[in-house]
């Protein structure tokens, strides 16, 4: 052999080398903590490590492989992964497409108002207003000079999208960074945008674009530098995950003191600020996560907990039975039904109390407590009145299927004791009572507007709209229920290695469903419409949709939960951007 020929194998060697380096290395990028890009005070934090693999996250699920075959999807739309897969990463190509293929996606909500429009007539309900306040990142993982390319292209188009065209566009400075600006002309709405290297961030905030934009250069802290938010990425294992995300301890306190106003009467702005802080005593954040496993999706979350609190409710989850004596009264078609264990139920909201008690001002303590009692109000509890050890381990919270309603199943010890509480709830609103027989037992209607009903089955109350407890009882005397015919207790989660108290079986199909017709829509494969679900192929599908299996457990650091099923939070996206729920005809099993 010459050495011509020595010298074009060696080169040709060398070229091999280098193409499989640059395949594997640098084609793709390494992902980067964008939790340490984000300011350290944001409300909430989301991450997704990239859109290839929340594609791939779907389509590797059973219930995606399967709508596709019954559907018809075209050939070309299943090549979409195939193609996702050979471009991953790929520094060549349109701005758009490599950065669509490379980049992170980030998400952080520094802020949000709730706005209560009066009702127009007496009796209906208040109309809310929820506005965000947050900034979108997105690591593309390419060049400097792309990125900016890439914004002075495409973010013109965006703002023409949402105000209209020819929005009013400026350069102003932030953080020593050149910011874009555009507004509709007249308007005070403008939506922000800045470069920082391969970092783009969009907002409709300034305040909110000025602190990403200070601690993406580093001139502040960011979120992952508190500890909670990377202790909650260790506990759910983020790098393994499809999407990640994280409510800091204040948002935590601002969510409860928004779902508080929302249900309990004259809860005013003083009130939400003590309840903010109470609770953001108690807890050290939120997470939750999704992935997907043997081709089901899994929905993973922690509250995290201060550690003496963690030690002060472990007592009160311990549950030594090992038999659920609810199943005898739980209906077996029921859409949805969670059962919880606790041995003391009575002193779970007393214990709490107490710990907030303990670590706030005596103004927080007599909020929170003034908040509990506003609730407990509306299911007829007085706060004077001590009936927790009336009730016993066991309750259950169920959504019927027939009547599109929810209801308790309580488990009693003392019914004398009881009956003053359901007694005020029925007659919550100035409502009155009738006593009524159905199939030989006693119920208690309510001239409420929800028809709230009252009866006993052996040692359960049922609380419920009277169509949902008639369902009841007939499971009941006609021996369709959990125990009887239904699903057997070995089928709901046992938990892990935690202490569980909850449980829940959820066979509701109307996600499963929007989630099909999404995919109809996206991918042209035919009809769109819920007639589409009448299709044969389609209703078999659905009838052999596994059910969604939740547990929650009190770990070492906080309380856990894990859900698996068949379309997971993309189902609830997917009922989101489907038709109404009302157009959806309902799915019964055979």
């Amino acid at each position: 052999m010459n050495k011509k020929k020595i010298l074009l194998l060696v080169w040709g060697g060398l070229l091999i080398v280098t193409g499989w380096l640059w395949w594997t290395l640098v084609r793709r990028p390494t992902p980067v903590n964008l939790a340490e890009l984000v300011p350290e005070h944001s409300l909430l934090y989301f991450e997704a490590q990239s859109l290839p693999d929340l594609y791939r996250a779907v389509t590797q699920s059973h219930f995606w492989q399967e709508s596709c075959t019954a559907l018809n999807v075209p050939d070309q739309f299943l090549y979409v992964g195939q193609t996702l897969d050979w471009l991953e990463g790929n520094p060549l190509g349109p701005d758009e497409l490599v950065i669509g293929e490379r980049a992170q996606i980030g998400l952080t909500v520094s802020g949000f108002e709730l706005e209560r429009v009066p009702a127009l007539q007496p009796g209906e309900p208040l109309e809310t207003s929820l506005t965000l306040r947050g900034t979108l990142l997105l690591k593309t993982h390419t060049t400097e000079t792309r990125t900016q390319r890439f914004c002075e292209n495409r973010l013109p188009l965006l703002a023409r999208k949402i105000f209209g065209s020819n929005p009013v566009r400026e350069t102003l400075s932030l953080e020593n960074q050149a910011v874009q600006r555009f507004r509709a002309q007249g308007s005070e709405k403008a939506l922000w945008a800045g470069c920082v290297g391969d970092l783009i961030l969009i907002s409709n905030d300034e305040a909110s674009l000025k602190a990403c934009l200070a601690s993406a250069t580093r001139q502040a802290a960011g979120l992952a530098a508190t500890g909670l938010c990377r202790s909650a990425q260790i506990s759910l294992k983020h790098e393994e995950a499809t999407c990640f995300g994280f409510i800091t301890p204040t948002g935590v306190g601002r969510l409860a003191a928004l779902g508080l106003a929302l249900v309990v009467p004259k809860f005013g702005q003083s009130e939400a600020e003590l309840v903010t802080q109470a609770v953001s005593n108690v807890n050290q954040g939120i997470a939750f996560s999704t992935m997907v496993e043997n081709g089901l999706f899994v929905d993973k979350s922690i509250i995290l907990l201060q550690p003496d609190l963690v030690d002060g409710l472990r007592p009160l989850v311990q549950v030594t039975a090992t038999e659920n004596r609810i199943r005898e009264v739980l209906p077996a078609d029921a859409a949805s039904t969670s059962i919880v264990n606790l041995s003391r139920p009575g002193s779970m909201i007393d214990a709490v109390h107490a710990y907030v008690s303990a670590h706030s001002n005596v103004a927080v303590s007599f909020a929170l407590r003034q908040a509990l009692n506003g609730l407990g109000e509306t299911f007829g509890i007085n706060p004077k009145e001590t009936i927790g050890d009336a009730f016993g381990t066991e309750f259950g919270l169920v959504k019927f299927r027939q009547s599109e309603s929810t209801g308790w199943v309580l488990q009693t010890r003392n019914r004398v004791r009881l009956l003053p509480t359901v007694d005020r709830y029925l007659r919550f609103g100035n409502a009155t009572l009738e006593n009524q027989t159905y199939r030989g037992l006693e119920l208690a209607v309510s001239s409420h507007p929800d028809q709230r009903t009252a009866v006993f089955l052996g040692d359960f109350l049922i609380l419920a709209p009277l169509p949902a407890v008639k369902h009841c009882c007939d499971a009941f005397l006609d021996g369709k229920t959990l125990a009887q015919q239904g699903i057997p207790s070995g089928a709901l989660p046992t938990g892990g290695s935690g202490v569980s108290f909850l449980r829940s079986i959820d066979t509701d199909p109307h996600e499963t469903e929007m989630f099909i017709l999404l995919l109809a829509k996206i991918s042209r494969a035919g009809d769109a419409t819920p007639r589409r679900l009448n299709d044969p192929k389609i209703k078999d599908l659905l009838q052999r949709v596994p059910p969604a299996t939740s547990v929650v457990e009190l770990h070492s650091d906080g309380i856990y939960s894990e859900t698996r099923s068949a379309v997971g939070r993309f189902g609830r996206l997917a009922a989101f951007f489907g038709p109404e729920p009302s157009l959806t005809p309902t799915i019964t099993p055979n």
